[in-house]
């Protein structure tokens, strides 16, 4: 029957595209860059078949809907054939571009970041340049339109050409598509469902396909009784399934009898998270000039690393003899976008429209400079960290024609060091006033692939090629790295010469941190933001020029506050140098991916680190080295509440202000 052969292109289909988009947005069968790296036999056949009964679901349902519905319309056979086809394909295709996010990933290769250069990312100018009397709307509405007048002329010529030719384009009876589809989804369900620890990596690529996507939705609507939004393929499930008011995500409000997500009791009245270090205003009458210098998927073993006897970080290395560094200092949470805010606010929940290191510097009269190698509107990060009240502003965006990054997309633009500084360089000659200055700079060429055509060799290392990229080239890959690294840390040091000649303030201050580690498959994963680790987490923290005491361990969210305590010191004669004081009492709280649906949350500190994991509910306790620590259960009780109340008590106070915000 010539359906079933429309049956096995549409899975065909659907599978090869999927499994495309998966290799260049996420490196599924090679790289695992973000993701996991399907990268045995065995992984990848067992991804096929569960791909394969995910796509039948997908496609036997829309049959379902749409065969009778075509029929109902009084469409001849091979139009309904013509049209199942092309919705099914439609459709999927219009999950794919919305689920991988396909501009990202062909970026100019189809020159859509052109367009969208020339229409200033407007979507409407795109179209009335087209067609002026038209919107991008009327335009989209025109298009499936025509193709749809497209399909049903094809299916009439088709049908009049095979007409006593024996084809049969009956459609198949609907009782038989739904069984179809039923035992697909419950086989496709049993994937989704299993336990087995052989099965995780294959399960998480699984989770990305849009079929995947669907089935899952459509399974937590049926089987979410009361409404929480929580059904039987959550992570972690529905402790309360008849009662909408307990959910694992449910504030949990203080003192009111009630445990609102089931964990760990009802939230203490008195309990709070300790705040990061005060922020009470620049301290002093002193206004020394401060560069501030932030790094992309920098990793802390860069400072005084050596390759064949070579050192990679001399400048960084320098200027933390003659400064300070600190091997306990780690993000909240690693994404760039998160860090960055965290850093510039001063918070562990920084929301829009927050003040910022940028406004405490405009306020003490200083010219505030913000410099970026990447786009840095991405994510929100205009109103997170407020770039636009500075004096000055630049990032990739205004020399998208130099970029290194194969995409003009938001979330992929880079331009390099060399174009960096030579803006800020531009920036400094030109800089007249003589008040003085806050400037911040950000390098971005340690970001994946880890090369460009502008990394010059400076450590003897042939770069490996982006299509090279798998855990067999590890270490070729981590060379390309450090060789980077050295060209980023050359930027520095020509960078930190020309701010301190430019020196118009009371003295001179840098500081040197990083917005996330980056892991190189030391437990098989590519990339940041997959796990709490020191390897993700841990970034470098190199105090110039400052003075006073630094605690250990200490977060992004600190560094505003430290900042408005010790830049005053920066005056004093002889430079003062810094210290970085251990705290054991201290713990830096972090999570994963995010503070509304962690995965994860972390307690950090010097000799121990708590964590609970949300999807497996199992607390551990560890060295900071990830050796397990002797555990008894009260031990394990005590931990999990304090990692428990922590995340509820900074959820509560982001709630609140957004409630303030609101009201």
């Amino acid at each position: 029957m010539i359906w079933i052969g429309l049956l096995a292109v549409c899975l065909a289909a659907l599978g090869i595209a999927d499994a495309m988009l998966l290799e260049l947005s996420r490196g599924t069968f090679t790289t695992g860059y973000n993701g996991v790296a399907l990268d045995t036999a065995g992984l990848r056949l067992g991804f096929a078949a569960a791909s394969l009964l995910l796509d039948a679901t997908f496609v036997l349902v829309l049959w379902g809907l749409a065969i009778p519905l075509l029929q109902r319309i009084g469409l001849a056979r091979v139009q309904v054939f013509g049209l199942t086809a092309a919705l099914t394909l439609g459709i999927a295709a219009g999950l794919d571009i919305v689920r991988y996010q396909v501009h990202t990933i062909v970026g100019d290769l189809l020159a859509l970041g052109v367009i969208w250069q020339l229409a200033a990312g407007n979507v409407t100018a795109v179209a009335n340049s087209a067609l002026p009397d038209l919107g991008s709307k009327a335009l989209a509405l025109c298009m499936v339109a025509v193709a749809f007048g497209v399909v049903l002329a094809v299916a009439r010529f088709v049908e009049h050409r095979l007409e006593g030719g024996g084809v049969s384009f009956a459609a198949p009876r609907i009782a038989t598509v739904w069984l179809g589809a039923g035992a697909a989804a419950l086989l496709s369900l049993a994937v989704l469902l299993a336990p087995w620890a052989a099965a995780e990596r294959a399960q998480t690529a699984l989770r990305g396909k849009p079929s995947a996507a669907m089935l899952a939705g459509l399974v937590g609507r049926a089987t979410d009784v009361d409404g929480d939004g929580v059904g039987l393929l959550s992570r972690p499930p529905d402790p309360a399934p008849f009662d909408g008011d307990i959910s694992p995500w449910a504030l949990d409000h203080p003192g009111n009898g009630v445990d609102e997500n089931a964990l760990a009791g009802d939230h203490p009245r008195d309990f709070a998270v300790p705040p990061p270090v005060a922020q009470a205003g620049l301290h002093g009458d002193a206004r020394p000039d401060l560069l501030l210098i932030y790094l992309e998927s920098f990793r802390d073993d860069l400072i005084g690393a050596q390759l064949r006897g070579t050192q990679v970080t001399p400048v960084l290395n320098r200027l933390a003899r003659e400064g300070a560094h600190s091997r306990q200092a780690y993000v909240h949470t690693p994404y760039t976008t998160r860090s960055r805010a965290q850093l510039f606010g001063g918070r562990q929940a920084p929301y829009p429209d927050q003040d910022t290191l940028i406004d405490d510097f405009v306020a003490r009269g200083y010219t505030v400079a913000y410099f970026s190698g990447q786009d840095d509107a991405f994510g929100g990060s205009e109103a997170l960290v407020g770039m636009d009240r500075a004096h000055f502003f630049y990032d990739a965006r205004q020399d998208i024609d130099r970029r290194t990054s194969r995409s003009t997309h938001s979330s992929s633009l880079q331009v390099s060091w060399k174009t960096v500084n030579e803006r800020v360089f531009r920036f400094l000659d030109g800089l007249d006033a003589r008040s003085p200055l806050f400037l911040y700079v950000n390098y971005v060429d340690t970001h994946f692939p880890y090369h460009h055509d502008q990394i010059e060799d400076l450590l003897g290392v042939e770069p490996i090629a982006r299509g090279e990229i798998r855990r067999a080239n590890a270490e070729r890959l981590w060379e390309t790295y450090l060789n980077t690294a050295a060209n980023v840390d050359r930027a520095i040091g020509d960078l930190v010469e020309r701010f301190r000649r430019r020196a118009a303030g009371d003295g001179t201050a840098v500081l040197v941190t990083a917005d996330h580690g980056q892991a190189f498959y030391e437990q098989g994963f590519l990339g940041h933001g997959r796990a709490l680790d020191p390897v993700q987490t841990r970034v470098p923290l190199i105090v110039w020029g400052m003075g006073g005491d630094w605690p250990e361990p200490s977060g992004a969210a600190d560094l505003r506050g430290l900042i408005h305590l010790h830049l005053a010191s920066a005056a004093s004669e002889p430079r003062p140098v810094p210290r970085f004081v251990p705290n054991p009492e201290r713990r830096i709280l972090q999570y994963l991916p995010n503070l509304d649906r962690p995965s994860r949350v972390v307690l950090r500190g010097l000799d121990r680190v708590d964590s609970y994991d949300f999807e497996t509910g199992r607390t551990a306790l560890e060295r900071p080295d990830g050796e397990p620590l002797p555990e008894s259960d009260a031990e394990l009780e005590s931990a999990f509440q304090k990692l428990i109340w922590s995340w509820e008590a900074l959820r509560l106070e982001a709630d609140a202000r957004t409630r303030a915000g609101a009201g």
